[in-house]
């Protein structure tokens, strides 16, 4: 699988022990109920999550939540965050 282009500025993954490159930066709003997926961001705010290709392939929200995709700059991989599915 070919790795997406790194940004000049290497950021790692926030995933613990993944030293993959991040692409994106999750925002999350805890009082909206948003998780905000956006171009990955320089800073590091405590509510930033930036996450590699793979940790965000994997990523589900919490139950209802909302999730809006701002991106500007798309990568060689499309990512589609799906919603959390409920426990059975």
């Amino acid at each position: 699988m070919d790795e997406p282009e790194v940004p000049e500025a290497f950021k790692a993954c926030s995933r613990n022990a993944c030293k993959s490159a991040a692409v994106a930066t999750l925002d999350c709003n805890y009082m909206a109920r948003r998780v905000t997926l956006e171009d990955l961001q320089p800073d590091s705010e405590p509510d930033h999550f930036h996450l590699c290709v793979d940790h965000l392939k994997r990523f589900r929200p919490p139950m209802g939540w909302q999730i809006e995709d701002v991106r500007t700059v798309s990568g060689p991989i499309e990512i589609v965050i799906q919603p959390a599915r409920a426990s059975a």
